[in-house]
């Protein structure tokens, strides 16, 4: 069985990849991770949650 082998990526590696991406992604140490967008209704819960804390 044939397997890859990937190192993690570095900060800088990341950076440099991420500027030449049409969405936008998060580096969690170690990979790229696509960042999902938000809804009205997300920030809404969110506004709410922080403002009750």
């Amino acid at each position: 069985m044939n397997v890859a082998l990937r190192r993690p990526m570095t900060l800088d590696e990341f950076l440099a990849w991420e500027r030449r991406q049409e969405l936008r992604y998060e580096f969690d140490c170690a990979r790229a991770v696509a960042m999902t967008g938000g809804t009205v209704e997300h920030s809404e819960i969110a506004t709410n949650l922080v403002e009750a804390l």
